[in-house]
């Protein structure tokens, strides 16, 4: 086989694999579900749904941080969660990227949901709950790997990610590969006909290398160090 299709098996062979790959049509592959203490739940159903849940024995769910707002990071202790929220801005002079964080305090031990507070509010509450110890917040990365780690989550959900994330570099070098065909190509033909320079295949796979495959390692190494860290780290 030419070295030119043995360059078209393997990038079809590479389609082929990701579009047949479940991870492959959606970012699903990054939502999780971990346990809290008193069988409350955080659940990410996507970027921008991510929330604490209590569920009853009937499976009703109901959530418990602000449904507007995006669960950015919690704490808890012998008795409380507490959670941090963050809620898009309403205000009609607001960026679209602005916000504001909403706190809440969940007493497990009896199932009352306080809040949500402004910070200031949630300061208040605090002392009127007599909670003078810090509270060690953590970002839901954090809280993730603790859970995985201490047996609150199941830990394929990392390994779910790291397929997910390996197929969408995968089919990204496949298009960033097209786009490099497209230019290397009609570039080094030119060359030639201009220069009589004699065209190598061996110069365009390391011009390919060097675009397209060191990026995908980089990437791809970053994917791994993340998924690494998350189950033994």
């Amino acid at each position: 086989m030419s070295a030119i299709g043995r360059i078209t098996f393997i990038t079809l062979w590479l389609l082929a694999a990701v579009l047949v790959h479940p991870n492959a049509w959606g970012s699903g592959w990054n939502d999780y579900q971990f346990n809290l203490p008193g069988g409350y739940i955080v659940l990410r159903a996507n970027a921008s749904d991510i929330q604490i849940i209590k569920t009853a024995d009937s499976g009703e769910a109901t959530i418990l941080t602000p449904q507007t707002g995006v669960l950015v990071e919690l704490a808890t202790d012998e008795r409380f969660i507490f959670a941090r929220s963050d809620i898009p801005s309403n205000a009609p002079d607001s960026k679209p990227d602005q916000s504001q964080q909403l706190l809440t305090i969940i007493d497990y031990t009896n199932n009352t949901v306080l809040g949500p507070f402004p910070e200031g509010d949630f300061n208040l509450k605090l002392q009127e709950l007599g909670i003078t110890h810090p509270i060690a917040w953590k970002d839901m990365r954090s809280a993730l790997k603790e859970a995985i780690q201490s047996g609150r989550a199941d830990a394929s959900q990392p390994d779910i990610a790291l397929q997910g994330q390996l197929f969408f570099i995968a089919f990204s070098a496949f298009i960033f590969t097209i786009g490099y065909a497209a230019l290397a190509l009609p570039l080094a033909w030119a060359v030639r006909r201009i220069t009589a320079y004699e065209f190598s295949w061996k110069a365009l796979l390391l011009g390919w290398l060097a675009t397209v495959g060191l990026g995908v390692l980089w990437l791809a190494a970053g994917s791994v160090y993340r998924w690494v860290d998350m189950r033994f780290l």
